[in-house]
C-alpha cells in the first residue's frame, strides 16, 4: 500500500517536472545558459510590439533606429530613474543616457549585463515598479511612431485602446555573427483591438497613406513578413515574425 502511494507521488512529481519544462523551456534554457556563462557580457532589450491588422494585412512602420527597414509598431520599454537604479544593482548598464521625455526622466530598457545578472533582471521584469508597463509602452509607441512627418497626426490617434495580450517571446542569448555579441531579447506581443465605429477614421487614414505609397507606412501580408521583404523591395525586420509565431525563422538584418 505504502509503496503504491509513494510510486503515485513520484509519478505525479515527474509529470509535473516535465510539464513545467515543456511550458517554460525558454526560461529554463536561459537560466542554464547563464549558469555556464556567468561572466559573459550580453546585450539585452525588453520591448512590446503591437499586432495591428488592417484588411487582413499587417501595418508596418519605418523603424526609427533602422531607417532602411520596416517593422511593427512597438519598441523598448522605458525605465524611470528609480527603476534604473534597481536594474543597475544586478549589473545592468543602459545603452542610452537618461533623457527628459513625456514629462519625466526615462531611458530605454536596452543595454548590457553579465550572464549572472540576466536571470535576476528577468525576474525583476515580473513587476511594473520603476518602469512603464508593456501596455503603456505600446500606447506611447503608437503616438511616437505614427505622429511624425508623414504620419496621421496626433489628434487622429485613439487613446486608451484595448490591446489584448497575445504571447511572450524570449530570444536567446544567441550569438550575432555580424556584431560579434551575445544578445538576449524579451518581447510581449499585443493585438490591437480596433473599434469599427470609433476607429474608422483612424484606420482609413492609415490605409490610405500606406496604399498611396507614403514612405513611413506599409501594409504587408504574412507571406511578405516570412520573406522579409515587401512587394516593393523594402526590408522587413526579423522581429516582425513574432506577430505570427513565437520563434523567428530568418536572421536579423543590420
Amino acid at each position: 500500500m505504502l509503496v503504491g502511494v509513494i510510486g503515485s507521488v513520484l509519478a505525479a512529481m515527474i509529470v509535473s517536472c516535465f510539464r513545467y519544462l515543456w511550458l517554460h523551456w525558454l526560461e529554463v534554457r536561459m537560466m542554464l545558459w547563464c549558469l555556464f556563462h556567468r561572466r559573459t557580457q550580453i546585450r539585452v532589450s525588453v520591448s512590446a510590439l503591437a499586432c495591428f491588422r488592417i484588411d487582413d494585412k499587417y501595418l508596418m512602420t519605418r523603424q526609427i533606429r533602422r531607417a532602411h527597414q520596416f517593422g511593427p509598431i512597438g519598441g523598448a520599454v522605458d525605465v524611470f530613474p528609480s527603476g534604473l537604479s534597481e536594474f543597475q544593482k544586478v549589473g545592468f548598464l543602459p545603452e542610452n543616457p537618461v533623457e527628459h521625455k513625456w514629462g519625466i526622466d526615462r531611458t530605454a530598457l536596452r543595454g548590457t549585463v553579465e550572464g549572472f545578472g540576466l536571470v535576476r533582471l528577468y525576474r525583476m521584469l515580473g513587476r511594473d515598479y520603476g518602469r512603464e508597463s508593456f501596455r503603456e509602452c505600446i500606447e506611447r509607441e503608437l503616438v511616437e511612431e505614427l505622429n511624425i512627418e508623414g504620419g496621421v497626426g496626433i489628434k487622429h490617434i485613439p487613446r486608451f485602446r484595448h490591446f489584448a495580450y497575445k504571447w511572450k517571446v524570449i530570444e536567446g542569448p544567441k550569438w550575432l555573427k555580424g556584431s560579434n555579441i551575445w544578445q538576449w531579447r524579451l518581447y510581449r506581443i499585443f493585438d490591437y483591438q480596433a473599434d469599427e465605429h470609433y476607429d474608422a477614421d483612424f484606420i482609413s487614414r492609415l490605409r490610405n497613406e500606406a496604399t498611396l505609397g507614403v514612405k513611413q507606412f506599409a501594409l504587408v501580408t504574412e507571406k511578405e513578413i516570412r520573406r522579409g521583404m515587401t512587394s516593393e523591395g523594402m526590408l522587413i525586420g526579423s522581429h516582425a515574425e513574432y506577430l505570427l509565431t513565437k520563434r523567428e525563422r530568418r536572421p536579423e538584418f543590420f
